[in-house]
């Protein structure tokens, strides 16, 4: 990788502002960070803004960085809504527009990379360059924790159990290699967002709707649209990811046109937070071919 580093990477929640707005009809909690072409970074299942934490103030040294909480999740609204890659995709589409960003750069992990997936493949004019960390939506195999979590009953039950922080302290560990690195500050508001009010209830009907115990559900599965992406892609995986297999990673990257792919090494499912001043560089780079390297 080369061309200009990344900023130093941040860890600070105080620094970030919590912003809000209505978006058909749903209260939606946001970071708007930077100036710029924007780009979008959309979470994964049962995450939120915070899972780009380390992120945002690198890439908006050169964009204007857009990160949302989507409906159900984090200080979203969680009330009467429909579960799909379909709908987030045309959420995610509103949202630019409530945010006057008609057409921007898309970074999506694991669910995220599925909606940012469907975007850039529903509505190809919406969408510069798109990113996919760890991605759902490129085969059907997914780890045991979250197959189970989408059963019926038992989902609901194992939701049932434990404490916000055992989740969080479960789920960390699970998608991380190097949990004992992660700043108290950031898993203590996991853990406070964990246990809002609807945050589980969320999390399972939408496990459900993309999962069965059978992995991924086929209706989700886009890998026999990718040939039909136009937007210049970048994979992202982590070559010990345990909740989505780099297979998916080298499987998408022979079916994309022109498609980029970086694997980590040593790294399991969140290359943004395991590694993320070299994230933010090799996205920055990849984000800067699209402009000749000047913000727009």
């Amino acid at each position: 990788m080369g061309g200009k580093k990344a900023a130093p990477v941040s860890w600070s929640l105080d620094r970030l502002e919590d912003l809000y707005a209505v978006v058909d009809g749903l209260r939606v909690r946001y970071w708007d960070v930077g100036a710029g072409s924007p780009v979008v970074l959309v979470h994964g299942l049962g995450a939120s803004v915070e899972w780009w934490l380390p992120n945002v103030e690198a890439l908006a040294e050169r964009h204007r960085v857009l990160a949302l909480d989507l409906p159900g999740f984090g200080r979203s609204a969680k009330e009467g809504l429909t579960y799909s890659a379909s709908f987030a995709a045309s959420f995610v589409a509103a949202f630019l527009d409530a945010m006057g960003a008609g057409r921007a750069s898309v970074v999506g992990n694991s669910m995220g990379g599925l909606v940012a997936l469907q975007l850039a493949l529903d509505h190809p004019e919406r969408v510069d360059r798109l990113v996919l960390v760890g991605s759902a939506g490129l085969g059907r195999e997914v780890g045991l924790r979250l197959r189970l979590a989408a059963l019926p009953l038992l989902g609901d039950y194992l939701a049932s159990l434990g404490t916000p922080e055992a989740v969080v302290r479960g789920t960390i560990s699970s998608i991380l290699s190097n949990p004992r690195e992660m700043p108290r500050e950031l898993i203590d508001r996991w853990v406070e967002l964990t246990g809002l009010p609807g945050a589980s209830t969320a999390f399972v009907k939408a496990a459900r709707a993309g999962l069965s115990v059978f992995g991924q559900r086929r209706q989700i599965v886009l890998r026999h649209r990718l040939a039909e992406l136009r937007a210049p892609t970048l994979i992202v995986w982590g070559d010990e990811d345990p909740v989505i297999p780099v297979a998916h990673a080298y499987a998408a990257h022979r079916r994309v046109p022109g498609a980029r792919l970086h694997v980590f090494e040593g790294c399991r499912h969140c290359a943004q937070l395991e590694r993320p001043a070299e994230f933010n560089e090799l996205v920055l780079e990849f984000l800067g071919e699209g402009q000749g390297g000047i913000p727009r």
